[in-house]
């Protein structure tokens, strides 16, 4: 059965204050801005999640909650191990997503999110700016199944 994984790199956020402010910095009004023109858009499009993933920090707990103002996000999950996750973390998490989802969002980081995406499509060109969205559909059952080059890019929105 087909999936649908979307891939969200949360909005602009607040130049930080050494690394250890990193995890607490906001969106900015432009952050903002820029995902509400997103919102509207996957609204007019009909575009639904059955599950969203996303990881705790503040910009990314921002984002989810900017987008469930209007948009049907589903079972919403913060992951602590999506926060500066490799690709291999990211990969993890998806793996243990229940396969009773077909429609997943998951909100990320850089450089992550655009690893994810490149291993998955076998495009490696698209590089994520904050607020930018890419949907892949995937050809497998299972989430655990999901692999190298087992995506097509239906879309990318910035």
């Amino acid at each position: 059965m087909k999936k649908t994984l979307t891939l969200l790199r949360h909005g602009e956020a607040a130049m930080g204050q050494g690394i250890r402010n990193d995890y607490h910095r906001a969106l900015t009004p432009d952050g903002i801005v820029q995902l509400t023109r997103l919102k509207n858009l996957l609204v007019s499009s009909g575009v639904f999640f059955d599950f969203t993933l996303y990881s705790p920090a503040k910009r990314t707990t921002q984002t989810m909650e900017l987008l469930a103002e209007d948009v049907a996000l589903g079972e919403k999950s913060a992951d602590r191990s999506i926060y500066e996750a490799s690709l291999g973390n990211l990969l993890q998490a998806v793996h243990r997503i229940s396969d009773s989802y077909h429609d997943v969002l998951v909100i990320g980081h850089n450089p992550g999110i655009s690893h994810l995406q490149g291993y998955l499509s076998g495009d490696s060109s698209i590089l994520f700016v904050p607020g930018m969205l890419v949907r892949l559909s995937l050809e497998v059952d299972s989430w655990e199944m999901v692999s190298s080059s087992t995506a097509h890019v239906l879309e990318v929105i910035q």
